[in-house]
């Protein structure tokens, strides 16, 4: 996968694959030029060409007997389940399968049609003679046991990551999760996805931790340091584990930039060294530039956020939550104009998002593009009736078209929605009274641009 990150090109970004990784090109064959080098290419090739060469020569030399048919049938097999490396990538039955064929093939054909028997005496001999056999035999049988235990603990622990990524989806337990991603790393110490997947949870864990009512008290404090610390560790692991792969940083940088929205010393340079990191081995991602801006944004620097957006959308123009960051970050410096073309292309390219259409709603309203405004918002609602919101800015748009009954009935839904609320209980009030929904100096406020 680091070749694939190195010498993607640029182009796959314009496609729906652009945030896939893929582990192989054409064929398994051909790539094995990239990820085994030139050896293991040769290798492949021999035994593709050995096969070949043997199935040709039994066929030509047995033409004429009838027995030799099912051999050559299945040496046919053997060689187009081998096409299926050369053209595709398959998977490990498929691998399995073949080389099951192959085997066949090889022993039926030794025999002239049918199986022989090959005694090869290894512990029977006297003298030193039996030693080499014994050993030869040892030697297989290790590397044939730790091979198969390897394997099974990679599958063991992959599946464990899938159970917790299934019952955190399922159930939100963060704890029952988080047990078994240690099992998976109890089994596999290696599992990079494991510990991606442990920050994953602990950054979810601090964020409960931070909101919980009594996060002053010392019981959570002490939990949020011993999270803090469990979920750098898992970062820290992931990288040391495979420092070649980009979403171990990626990781890595989310975690510090999590503790970097929270003021946490230090945590915004470790962000920005991790993603410049990801950057090194994966060169051609506009989500990690995406990120970066993001980053710049926590950090107030409008200018640098907005560098970093158009380094991602130069890479993919097409992608829509970098013309959303891209009009909050101008509607953050007054620049309405810009804000709202950058609101528009967001809409653009995710027309079924209703946070874009909200938010070039909001921006519409506050550059006083009422009309603008109402459209955005009533697409927001059209795609979720529930967003509150939406029903705030709408209502006060209609108000400034003069459309006083829509405004009324628009907060009367946001009251069914939220009852009680004692902004919309005002505003309400301010309407039925034939005055603005929004009074100079009342409680109430005008929308925001940031959600």
């Amino acid at each position: 996968m680091r070749q694939w990150s190195l010498y993607k090109p640029a182009s796959v970004n314009q496609t729906p694959y652009w945030s896939a990784d893929f582990t192989s090109g054409v064929g398994l064959v051909p790539t094995s030029l990239i990820t085994i080098g030139a050896l293991g290419f040769l290798a492949w090739m021999a035994f593709i060409v050995a096969l070949l060469w043997s199935l040709t020569r039994y066929a030509m030399r047995m033409r004429r007997s009838p027995s030799a048919l099912p051999v050559v049938c299945v040496g046919f097999a053997a060689v187009y389940l081998l096409l299926f490396h050369v053209l595709y990538a398959p998977g490990v039955a498929l691998t399995m399968l073949t080389y099951l064929c192959v085997g066949i093939f090889l022993a039926l054909q030794s025999g002239g049609g049918g199986p022989r028997v090959v005694s090869v005496p290894l512990g029977f001999k006297r003298g030193w003679r039996r030693y080499p056999g014994i050993a030869m035999t040892l030697v297989f049988l290790v590397a044939l046991v730790v091979g198969a235990l390897y394997d099974m603990r990679v599958t063991i622990a992959e599946t464990l990551v899938n159970h917790s990524i299934s019952v955190y989806d399922g159930t939100g337990d963060i704890s029952r999760s988080s047990a078994l991603l240690s099992e998976a790393l109890f089994v596999y110490s290696s599992d990079a996805r494991a510990r991606r997947a442990g920050v994953e949870l602990g950054i979810q864990e601090l964020q409960q931790l931070a909101a919980s009512p009594n996060a002053d008290s010392d019981a959570i404090r002490a939990q949020l340091r011993a999270t803090l610390e469990t979920t750098i560790q898992y970062g820290l692991s992931a990288v040391s584990s495979d420092t070649g792969d980009y979403q171990n940083w990626l990781e890595l940088a989310s975690l510090y930039q999590n503790l970097a929205g929270a003021q946490v010393s230090g945590a915004y340079g470790n962000a920005r060294a991790a993603y410049e990191k990801a950057q090194a081995i994966d060169p051609v991602d506009p989500l990690i530039y995406f990120r970066l801006a993001q980053l710049d944004v926590l950090q107030k620097d409008p200018q640098a956020a907005l560098q970093d957006i158009k380094s991602a959308l130069a890479l993919k123009p097409d992608l829509a939550a970098a013309y959303y960051l891209q009009s909050q970050v101008y509607a953050s410096q007054n620049e309405l104009g810009n804000a709202s073309s950058s609101a528009a292309q967001a809409t653009r390219y995710a027309p079924g998002d209703p946070r874009a259409w909200y938010n070039e709603g909001v921006i519409a309203y506050a550059g006083g593009d009422w009309q603008v405004a109402v459209s955005s918002e009533e697409q927001a609602l059209a795609l979720n009736p529930q967003y509150a919101n939406a029903m705030y800015v709408l209502g006060l748009s209609y108000y400034k078209l003069g459309r006083t009954a829509d405004s009324l009935q628009s907060f009367r839904s946001l009251d069914t929605l939220d009852p009680g609320e004692q902004g919309v209980q005002q505003i309400l009030s301010n309407l039925q009274a034939g005055k603005p929904p929004l009074l100079q100096g009342s409680a109430s406020s005008a929308p925001v641009i940031s959600q």
